[in-house]
């Protein structure tokens, strides 16, 4: 995650999921967000979607709440993929 400079922009919320912005570009001018997922069972930080999905942090929050509407409805679209491990 330090390789592409990554800022946690927002807390996680109760399902623990937050948005992390990265640099989308080597001149360090843009930034792309990504949801995330810390799974407290396994000590894992995972992406949720694909990396860079979002052009900004508003398109990224509305994401994040789609996702949790859907969690309540039992809609399981989780495609996430471990990023780090917390030890």
């Amino acid at each position: 995650m330090e390789y592409f400079g990554t800022v946690i922009e927002t807390k996680p919320n109760k399902d623990n999921i937050f948005i992390t912005s990265e640099w989308a570009d080597f001149e360090y001018t843009k930034r792309k967000y990504t949801l995330r997922k810390y799974n407290a069972e396994t000590n894992h930080v995972e992406s949720i979607g694909e990396f860079f999905a979002y052009e900004t942090l508003e398109e990224a929050r509305e994401a994040r709440e789609k996702w949790n509407n859907e969690k309540k409805r039992g809609v399981s679209h989780f495609t996430g993929r471990t990023i780090m491990t917390l030890d």
